[in-house]
């Protein structure tokens, strides 16, 4: 399929660019999803249609202009026939991270007033009925797959095939409904609240118009061309607004391929088959990449090893030039050939990004020494900055890519930085408000139009923008000095054997130290190879070759910092952090306040200079259920 013309013709609404696609490619494939083992695919007629009448079939239930809808469950095209069909009713979406508890589902619910919810599976359902009595505006719960749902017999739930049969038959008495629906949405309306992940409070509802939707994806096609002749996985949850902006947006503007993963826990091999030829993820996607692609350089012979490591210095050195906007001579080219078909090729094919014409991190930073990595062997990988209230502030452009940034400030994009370091920003696609709170809206942005990003950071001159970490938590040492956790955490994370990290300092320490999560999946195949028994998670951790191992990242990350900030001592901890214990946000970002008064203990043990500490933590677990899990923690020096 070729676009023409016609394909850049711009819309004010996203209703009216569904219904142009639709007249542009209906027998043209939209979506392909993957489903025992089967890749099944829906054109755009398809997609016209189940969106159609089950936008018919809300309106039948009772949604009305403005009327908000949840949408809680994995990225697949119910999800997205749900979201577009709720638009063309001029419904607003909400999105939920589908690892919600019900605490979570419930505030939002009641703080947004909405009236339906749009969910996956029987696991989503029973998170529902268990607040019903707590939710009564809430009309309907609407499902998806049926599998599990056969003994479901209560008159809230109504699956999303009935939806759409109320839709076809509201269809045979106002044939005209859908699209006097469509020409009745004003680009001014509400087309999204987004929920912000509560780091250092209740979440706010960050509301986006159509407009700024368009105004914001289409600012992005600029830097970050796309067709329909593109293939994609959306793996950002529609709770993010980088879902919007680089998912159904995207999809609608571009007219981008929609590809669906059979399940989260098959996207590796699926994504090798999906063979995206643009790629959107979040930094810690991208690092769970590059650990993977680490792990199989060490599980590969000792020639492929060697070739890969030989090599590897050699696509540094090429896309340094590169980023610099600088040619390679002759020699380092013949060079970059050799790595490309002997070392980079078959690993970028393996984990499927060989067709990647572009690839972008976004939603926090993401280390350089992984930024750095996957440009060497040789995808083009580029990060976005941007938040909830503006979507787009900067990203990396070709030929001027300064690593240790966070992109080039767009041209439409103004700012200025405090006295304190904070960077204000003002754009044309900002929130219109946060949904029921003036008072966050006027903190939030100053009566000339100025967003207070709450981000410390500078602008050079050349427009490139330097995250440092949140304002809030840059961290002083007792000695005046400070040091951004954020930063030594994201590169600790480019380890093979790195999960997560907690850097921890304030102004009654005189050193920093860290919490390492190890990836014991990938850990656990290391100790098997190098025949280091142990019994349990809790076991492994506190391996003393394991700590020696972790080790090595962490001198590998002190070399790349001011004296000051480096890590003294650590702690590899027995378990992942888990969001379902408010460890994480959603989004899975530190909730580093909670954590440091929640393992206070352990945190003043290393302070000591103590050895270990006993820690005990309840774990709540999805059903309902607590359990404790324990451990006695070594504590560690740098210096050992």
């Amino acid at each position: 399929m070729k676009q023409g013309k016609q394909v850049l013709e711009k819309r004010d609404t996203l209703p009216r660019y569904f219904l142009r696609d639709y007249e542009l490619w209906p027998e043209e494939v939209e979506m392909r999803e993957k489903e025992k083992g089967i890749w099944w695919e829906y054109t755009w007629r398809d997609g016209y249609e189940k969106a159609k009448h089950f936008s018919l079939g809300m309106v039948t239930l009772g949604l009305e202009p403005g009327g908000k809808v949840g949408l809680l469950g994995d990225n697949e095209p119910e999800m997205y026939w749900s979201m577009f069909g709720n638009w063309c009713a001029r419904g607003v979406n909400i999105g939920f991270w589908t690892d919600s508890v019900p605490s979570e589902l419930k505030y939002i619910i009641d703080h947004s007033g909405l009236k339906f919810m749009v969910v996956r599976d029987q696991e989503q359902v029973d998170k529902m009925l268990k607040l019903k009595e707590e939710v009564s505006k809430v009309k309907k719960v609407i499902w998806w797959e049926p599998k599990g749902m056969a003994g479901y017999d209560d008159p809230w739930l109504i699956g999303f095939e009935d939806v759409v049969e109320l839709g076809r038959e509201y269809e045979k008495e106002h044939p005209t409904a859908f699209n006097e629906n469509i020409d009745s949405v004003n680009p001014e309306d509400v087309a999204y609240i987004f929920y912000t992940s509560g780091t250092t409070g209740l979440p706010k509802g960050v509301v986006h118009s159509h407009s700024s939707v368009i105004q914001t994806a289409e600012a992005i096609r600029e830097v970050y061309p796309a067709t329909a002749e593109d293939n994609a996985a959306p793996y950002f949850s529609v709770a993010s607004i980088f879902e919007v902006i680089f998912g159904s947006a995207s999809h609608l503007i571009n007219g981008i391929k929609f590809n669906f993963p059979e399940s989260p826990d098959t996207l590796m091999p699926d994504l090798r088959e999906i063979s995206p030829t643009v790629m959107f993820w979040v930094p810690r996607g991208w690092e769970n990449i590059a650990s993977e692609i680490q792990v199989k350089v060490n599980d590969a012979s000792a020639l492929k090893r060697v070739t890969f490591n030989s090599f590897l210095p050699v696509g540094y050195k090429i896309s340094a030039l590169q980023n610099q906007g600088k040619k390679p001579n002759l020699f380092w080219r013949a060079l970059r050939l050799a790595a490309w078909w002997t070392a980079f090729r078959p690993v970028l094919d393996k984990v499927g990004l060989l067709k990647t014409r572009w690839a972008m991190t976004g939603g926090y930073m993401l280390g350089s020494h992984s930024f750095e990595f996957f440009q060497a062997i040789g995808l083009d990988l580029r990060q976005a900055y941007g938040s909830t209230e503006v979507p787009f502030i900067s990203t990396h452009m070709p030929g001027t890519i300064r690593p240790d940034s966070i992109g080039t400030l767009q041209p439409e994009v103004d700012y200025k930085v405090t006295d304190d370091g904070e960077l204000l920003l003002r754009a044309p696609y900002m929130l219109k408000e946060y949904y029921n709170n003036p008072e966050a809206t006027s903190k939030a942005v100053d009566g000339e139009g100025w967003f207070h990003t709450g981000d410390a950071g500078y602008v050079d001159e050349d427009r490139n923008v330097f995250f440092i970490d949140r304002v809030s938590e840059l961290k002083e040492l007792r000695g005046g000095k400070k040091f951004s956790p954020q930063y030594i955490e994201a590169q600790i994370r480019f380890g093979a054997y790195m999960q997560d990290c907690m850097a921890v300092g304030d102004v009654t320490k005189d050193f920093v130290s860290a919490v390492i999560n190890i990836d014991f999946e990938s850990v656990g195949k290391w100790a098997e190879r190098n025949h280091i028994p142990y019994t349990t998670r809790v076991d492994l951790s506190q391996k003393d070759e394991v700590g020696k191992l972790v080790l090595r990242d962490i001198r590998r990350v002190n070399s790349t910092l001011p004296e000051h900030a480096r890590i003294r001592r650590y702690a590899v901890f027995h378990k992942e952090f888990d969001p379902d214990e408010s460890e994480l946000t959603r989004s899975k970002k530190l909730r580093r306040g909670f954590m440091e008064e929640k393992y206070a203990d352990l945190i003043a043990g290393i302070y000591e200079g103590r050895e270990s500490v006993p820690v005990e933590a309840v774990v709540k677990y999805r059903d309902g259920r607590t359990g404790v899990v324990s451990a006695n923690i070594k504590l560690r020096s740098v210096e050992e």
